[in-house]
């Protein structure tokens, strides 16, 4: 008894979500048409780092746009950094109007 205490305190002080989510999770439920349910498990996940909260959040954003929400779309779309527009294996990144920056 007293081991199963020490491992529910080990538990809840370890910072664990048992409701997080997994990046992957939220993108399959998306491609499946789930957006439901890619809303609730996007809204859950933990980023561990500045690409996967770009990520996490290039997906909200798509789940905003698909559920008519243009205005929450637009303001996710002003949070992306401008590391997450950079084309791979070039040094431009989009401007307005999608176009290179001068």
């Amino acid at each position: 008894m007293k081991m199963a205490s020490l491992i529910a305190v080990a538990f809840l002080a370890s910072g664990f979500r048992a409701d997080a989510c997994e990046l992957a999770t939220a993108l399959a439920s998306w491609k499946n048409g789930d957006i439901e349910d890619a809303l609730a498990c996007a809204e859950r996940v933990e980023p561990s780092g500045s690409a996967e909260a770009d990520r996490k959040s290039f997906l909200l954003m798509g789940i905003a746009f698909a559920k008519g929400q243009y205005p929450e779309s637009i303001r996710i779309y002003r949070t992306l950094s401008r590391d997450f527009f950079r084309i791979q294996g070039s040094d431009h990144t989009c401007g307005p109007g999608g176009a290179p920056p001068a």
